[in-house]
């Protein structure tokens, strides 16, 4: 094994490199792809999407093989290109990762549309980061 291959095994705390050819360990999982910002670094304009928000359908389906693995992965992002607080369903989302053993979500915001109300109840959620 490498040098590099051990600082990962070390830094993720996985038994063996060979973890990282199992099911993920991380994952980017965006059920909005649409954003109330335009940042002027942002691609946003280039985006094509037919289907701006994922269906519920397809979300837990994708959540429950990936809670079914809980004790590996290692963490659960619930935004990549659009802003996750579009969703409304967004704090169910967390949750349902939260009680599949998921031990820890994050995502990231461009903040413009919290408030206290939706800041306390995606803590509530279960939102770690």
């Amino acid at each position: 094994m490498t040098d590099y291959q051990k600082h990962l095994v070390e830094k993720f705390k996985v038994s063996s490199f060979d973890d990282f050819y199992a099911f993920p360990l991380f994952f980017e999982l965006e059920t909005v792809n649409v954003c109330n910002a335009r940042c002027s670094i942002c691609t946003i304009n280039e985006w094509k999407s037919e289907t701006p928000f994922m269906e519920d359908d397809v979300f837990f389906r994708l959540a429950d093989e990936i809670n079914s693995h809980s004790d590996t992965v290692r963490i659960v992002n619930l935004s990549r290109d659009g802003e996750p607080f579009l969703d409304s369903g967004l704090e169910e989302r967390i949750a349902y990762f939260k009680k599949g053993g998921i031990k820890f979500t994050t995502l990231s915001t461009n903040a413009a549309l919290l408030n206290e109300k939706r800041i306390l109840s995606v803590l509530a959620s279960g939102l770690d980061d």
